[in-house]
């Protein structure tokens, strides 16, 4: 910025100096006609440079102007450059977590592999350990065979700072394969394994010595389970009852109204974020948040695998990029007070918002590979232009 004072002042007095010229010469011609004069004008010498006594107020008008469009300029500039620094750092933010998320993943199945499942139940999330002793764990995983597999990671998506969903081939020692879709959640600075509602399901099933509590609440839909896997309409602690993630509903229900809450005096300044829909929804309740609250909802899970059957027509509801639908260009049917948005988050803050539109008639709109998320009202059904 000196820089640019430095060179606005270089041009300022370029320019002064340049409508002066004449006038000076003039004087000194004078000068040389009356001696007299001569020394009276050597002592006025330096506020006849200064004073522009050649310069119209025409003229200086248009000097301000140029110099008020160079500022507006130099202006603009930096702050162009700010806004692209903005975006470079939440890019390397997002490149970051992909980054240490699959380094995480790809230690972890190295040791399944390896069939260190010591490292491997260590490796899980805090939530995920409630579910199964380490000696629990240790034998369903040697039911399973799980250092006999070959453990390929196809794609990983940032769902958000603190999530990431891995896309698994899985080949056993028959030649089958299978795919799988899990997530690493960030705890306490590392990267952990947390076991989606069906990986649970799996090594639950794989052992009879799996507890039939963990079984009976991961799939309770009316309270909060006690391993947090999932849990139904109701307030309640964060930490306590049900832990901080990204949670999802798999299928739409009727009037569902949620909340993140920062206290439980019932406020409405208690009130962090909140939604309302009829369709599926997703949600992240962060570590600071006090509370959640949930109305009409129906169950709430982790588990965050694909609930769409084509990833490039859906209808309404919040959405996975890459995981439920696919980045691309889409045309909705059209409705009667449609509203979308492109996310980055799902923490139903308004900073989360990337693009958010209004339409009752057919819209268009871009869904960007590094987009978290797309959720829409009332827009019909949104499919992917050829």
């Amino acid at each position: 910025m000196k820089k640019t004072i430095l060179l606005l002042a270089m041009v300022a007095t370029s320019i002064l100096m340049a409508g002066c010229s004449e006038p000076q010469a003039q004087g000194n011609q004078a000068e040389q006609q009356n001696p007299k004069k001569q020394q009276a004008a050597s002592k006025q010498e330096k506020t006849v440079v200064v004073v522009n006594e050649g310069m119209s107020k025409k003229e200086e008008k248009k000097l301000q102007q140029r110099l008020d469009a160079l500022e507006r300029k130099v202006d603009d500039k930096s702050q162009k450059e700010a806004e692209n620094q903005g975006a470079s750092d939440s890019e390397q933010d997002a490149q970051s977590a992909e980054e240490q998320a699959l380094e995480a993943a790809q230690d972890y199945y190295a040791a399944a592999a390896a069939g260190n499942y010591s490292y491997t139940y260590d490796a899980l999330s805090s939530a995920s350990q409630d579910q199964f002793t380490e000696d629990e764990w240790v034998a369903a995983n040697t039911a399973l065979g799980s250092d006999a597999a070959v453990y390929h990671i196809d794609a990983a998506n940032v769902v958000d700072d603190s999530t990431v969903v891995i896309y698994l081939t899985i080949t056993l020692a028959d030649g089958s394969s299978s795919k799988r879709v899990t997530q690493f959640v960030l705890e306490n600075d590392s990267w952990k394994h947390d076991l989606t509602q069906s990986e649970y399901e799996l090594f639950a099933g794989a052992t009879a010595s799996a507890p039939a509590t963990a079984s009976a609440s991961a799939t309770s839909s009316d309270t909060a389970s006690s391993t947090d896997a999932s849990f139904g309409d109701g307030t309640y602690q964060v930490g306590a009852d049900i832990q901080p993630g990204t949670y999802r509903t798999r299928e739409g229900s009727p009037g569902c109204y949620y909340e993140s809450l920062s206290g439980f005096s019932g406020e409405f300044d208690d009130i962090i974020s909140n939604g309302s829909t009829d369709a599926p929804a997703i949600v992240t309740i962060k570590p600071t948040d006090s509370g959640f609250t949930s109305q009409g909802c129906g169950t709430w899970t982790k588990d965050l695998s694909a609930i769409t059957k084509s990833k490039t027509s859906f209808g309404e509801g919040a959405y996975i990029v890459g995981t439920d639908i696919e980045p691309g260009t889409y045309r909705n049917s059209g409705s009667s007070g449609c509203y979308y948005e492109r996310l980055n988050a799902f923490t139903g803050d308004f900073d989360a918002i990337i693009a958010n539109g209004n339409a009752d008639t057919p819209t268009i709109v871009t869904i960007a590979p590094t987009d978290a998320g797309f959720q829409s009202n009332d827009c019909g059904t949104w499919t992917e232009l050829e």
